[in-house]
């Protein structure tokens, strides 16, 4: 459910700082909430409903997500490390629970790589896609800033 929430959110500071579509960052002055973004999300999410099995929608949440929070939970002892004054990142348990979560998230994402199902590898190739198309992107943003003056 939070992904739901949050996941439109994204594109306001990432359409703010020019690096997606202006569009899906505008908010509404109604609602607060960017509209265009909920709707992109939803419809987004129709068509992988329609088209994918409830088995391969898991895989590629799994491999979608998944890199995402353990590159932030693994954030959490760089930050801590760089933190002079009293940490403000705090966890019950440090170091021991976000060892135990990188652990099995490791071994979540080592399962859906181990299936031979096809999507786990189809859901990754979609994430790592993002990386050449915020290139493009930062690129056509610099050419066109440059014309611009």
């Amino acid at each position: 459910m939070s992904s739901l929430l949050t996941g439109p959110r994204i594109f306001v500071p990432l359409a703010t700082d020019g690096l997606f579509f202006r569009a899906l960052g505008v908010v509404s002055p109604r609602t607060q909430a960017p509209a265009r973004a909920v709707l992109a999300s939803a419809a987004l999410g129709a068509v992988y409903v329609s088209f994918r099995s409830f088995e391969q929608l898991t895989d590629a949440f799994v491999v979608g997500y998944f890199p995402f929070y353990m590159l932030a939970v693994a954030a959490l002892f760089l930050l801590r490390r760089r933190t002079t004054e009293a940490s403000p990142f705090r966890v019950p348990f440090y170091p021991v629970t976000p060892l135990v979560f990188l652990a099995a998230a490791g071994a979540l994402l080592a399962g859906a790589f181990a299936n031979l199902d096809r999507t786990a590898f189809f859901a990754f190739g979609v994430v790592l896609s993002g990386l050449p198309a915020f290139e493009l992107r930062r690129a056509w943003m610099a050419a066109h800033r440059a014309s611009a003056r």
